[in-house]
């Protein structure tokens, strides 16, 4: 008795994180109460409700999985850091990506009324359709010379090209 096989092509995914949801201010207060709710379980599990909320607000961020095997994109919310709310896309042989700048300011005001900005400057890859929309960030760099190789293997792996 002969038993065939039959292998499914193994699927490769890379996945690109972005930035918290709420802010590096409110991040950081997030997982304060997140570790504050934890000590609190200890005493009273009304403590369940810091760790939730802390949990929530500290961990939730989002990214962006590539499926090259079925050339798809998912841009996603990660609430709670894990849970991964978003819709694949099918990318097309006329889509494109692009390169763009971006300088981002947090802004906090503390107590005494002073200032706080956190400047960020990135290089964010896009895709775009046939019409020049803007669909999805693809991924997030400090530098645009870190993301010259990764966005060549996009590229290639999609079978899209890329507009400067």
């Amino acid at each position: 008795m002969i038993i065939f096989e039959t292998e499914k092509p193994a699927t490769m995914k890379n996945s690109y994180k972005f930035d918290k949801s709420f802010g590096p201010v409110a991040s950081f207060s997030g997982m304060v109460i997140f570790a504050a709710g934890i000590i609190a379980c200890w005493f009273d599990l009304t403590g369940l409700v810091f760790v939730v909320l802390g949990a929530f607000i500290g961990f939730t961020n989002s990214s962006t999985e590539i499926d090259s095997v079925n050339k798809k994109l998912k841009y996603s919310n990660n609430i709670f850091g894990i849970i991964k709310l978003g819709k694949w896309i099918e990318v097309k042989p006329d889509y494109y990506v692009r390169v763009k700048q971006e300088r981002k300011v947090n802004r906090t005001y503390s107590m005494s009324n002073q200032k706080l900005d956190l400047k960020k400057q990135n290089t964010t890859v896009y895709l775009y359709n046939k019409q020049g929309k803007m669909l999805i960030p693809i991924m997030k760099t400090d530098t645009e010379k870190k993301s010259e190789i990764e966005i060549e293997s996009i590229c290639k792996t999609l079978g899209i090209s890329r507009l400067k």
